[in-house]
Formats: structure tokens, C-alpha cells, sequence
């Protein structure tokens, strides 16, 4: 069983080209961004899985280590279904909320939010502890330019501490995803 998983580690070494150039036996510390991402690549290959998720694949590799990666997730996808991700993409596409972040003194937090509800009815605060508030922002109703008027209009006002603006994670968006594609599997089963 050893020797069968040394086998397999060595083969998919050599599929990213790490293992004769002598960085097999290195520390992963040692390595590069681009040789990293290659073993990565490595270990994602290991055993034959049957669907594997990659993101941003190539990011930091020259173009010949670009085209020998790709060479290998060529071969690799005629037994293996591949799925390529970028974060980027899919929260512009899936994410439909933006959280946004103000730190103030606590007495303002009332005139904190209504200034965010004025921006749209679909904004919700779901965090309030001292002087700290989150907010649920619809991204295709508030745009950046709302957001950043919104902290000049506070800070005329009284002094903001801190404030900060993130998308959806990843996994709000997988959920999202998961969600639409429920809801559509559950509308071919009604008709």
C-alpha cells in the first residue's frame, strides 16, 4: 500500500515537473509562488478524483510553467471533471450583497442607520454592539459612490472610528448558487 501511494505522489511530481528538477525532496517553504501553486495542482491530482475545484490556476506561473500546468489539467480532465473558479468572477456574477462595516461612538447609533435606510428600504442592519453596526447593502442598489457619500455625510457629522465596505465570501456565494439551482430543480418538478 506504501509503495502504491510513493508510486502516485511521484508520478503526479513529475506531471508538474517537481520532481526531477529536485524539489521533491524540499521543504514546501523553499518553494516558490508558482512552484507552490504546482503542487498544489500535485496533490489535487492524487488518486484519481473524480471532480476537482481549482481557482485562479495559473496566477504567478512564467508562460512555459503556464503551458506545462495546463498540459497537465488537459490529460488530467479526460478522467477527472475539472472545474475552474475565480473568486472575482463568481462574486461579481453571484453576490448580490455587499456588508458594510461603521464604527462609532454608540450614542450615534440611530442617526448611523437612518442614514443607511435612506439609501434603500432592502438595507438591514444584522450587527449592533457598541458603536459597531453592519449592514446588508443590495449591491445593484447601492454603489460605491452611495457608500462613500454616506461616510463623508456621517463624518460631517461626527466623528466615524472605523468603517469598511466587503463582498459576499465565497461560501455565501456556493450557497447562493446551491439556492437558485434548488429553486430551479424544484420548478421542473412542479410542471
Amino acid at each position: 500500500m506504501i509503495n502504491v501511494l510513493i508510486q502516485a505522489v511521484e508520478e503526479s511530481l513529475k506531471s508538474v515537473n517537481l520532481f526531477h528538477s529536485g524539489f521533491g525532496d524540499k521543504s514546501v517553504k523553499q518553494y516558490s509562488g508558482g512552484m507552490r501553486r504546482r503542487l498544489s495542482v500535485a496533490i489535487a491530482l492524487i488518486g484519481n478524483p473524480k471532480v476537482v475545484y481549482m481557482d485562479e490556476l495559473s496566477t504567478g506561473l512564467d508562460p512555459m510553467s503556464r503551458n506545462d500546468l495546463w498540459n497537465v489539467i488537459k490529460k488530467a480532465k479526460k478522467d477527472c471533471t475539472i472545474i475552474l473558479t475565480s473568486s472575482i468572477l463568481l462574486k461579481a456574477r453571484y453576490s448580490s450583497t455587499r456588508t458594510l462595516t461603521i464604527m462609532t461612538d454608540p450614542k450615534h447609533k440611530g442617526k448611523v442607520e437612518k442614514l443607511m435606510n435612506k439609501l434603500s428600504p432592502s438595507i438591514y442592519r444584522f450587527y449592533s454592539v457598541s458603536g459597531t453596526q453592519k449592514f446588508i447593502l443590495p449591491r445593484w442598489e447601492v454603489g460605491l459612490y452611495d457608500v462613500f457619500r454616506v461616510i463623508e455625510t456621517l463624518r460631517h457629522s461626527f466623528p466615524v472610528l472605523g468603517w469598511g465596505l466587503a463582498d459576499a465570501t465565497l461560501e455565501d456565494v456556493f450557497i447562493r448558487v446551491v439556492k437558485d439551482a434548488q429553486v430551479f430543480y424544484d420548478m421542473g418538478q412542479e410542471g
